[in-house]
């Protein structure tokens, strides 16, 4: 058995997602005329959708009724700019490098994304990972371990 493997993160590490996620929910709060609170510091930080679901509800105690009107905007609008996701330059490099010294096997993807999300954003970036861990995968999302041990249990089959 090997001990080697290398997780990466997606959003914000390999991908410039970061930026599209956040037009997606402020796009969506001000569609409905919500007050996005300080969501900007909870974005990128694990779950941000149940974050999300706390501000509006604190921000605006009416809306209640209207949250998965809201996150489903979001994720449509993310799902309609999605495209515009890159590669960082720096995690191009990383990627070539790991595949050069054929650590590629060893490899792959620990995220807080859908699974449809990551498939989407690989397929167009044309790159491929061996093994991925999404937030359709486990209960608990990063940084709670329960991914990482998932992640790492791949490799002991």
């Amino acid at each position: 058995m090997i001990d080697l493997s290398l997780a990466f993160d997606l959003d914000g590490t390999l991908v410039n997602s970061e930026k599209i996620k956040t037009y997606a929910y402020l796009k969506a709060l001000n569609h409905y005329d919500l007050d996005e609170g300080n969501i900007l510091t909870y974005l990128g930080k694990g779950n941000s959708e149940k974050f999300l679901k706390k501000l509006i509800i604190k921000y605006n105690p009416n809306s209640r009724d209207i949250i998965n009107s809201v996150l489903s905007l979001k994720n449509d609008i993310y799902k309609k700019n999605i495209h515009k996701v890159n590669l960082f330059e720096d995690a191009k490099y990383l990627l070539e490098f790991n595949k050069e010294v054929n650590l590629n096997q060893f490899s792959g993807i620990v995220t807080s994304s859908s699974r449809d999300q990551v498939h989407t954003i690989i397929n167009n970036l044309q790159v491929t990972f061996p093994y991925m861990v999404t937030s359709s995968d486990t209960k608990f999302h990063k940084p709670n371990p329960e991914p990482y041990n998932k992640f790492k249990g791949l490799f002991s089959k």
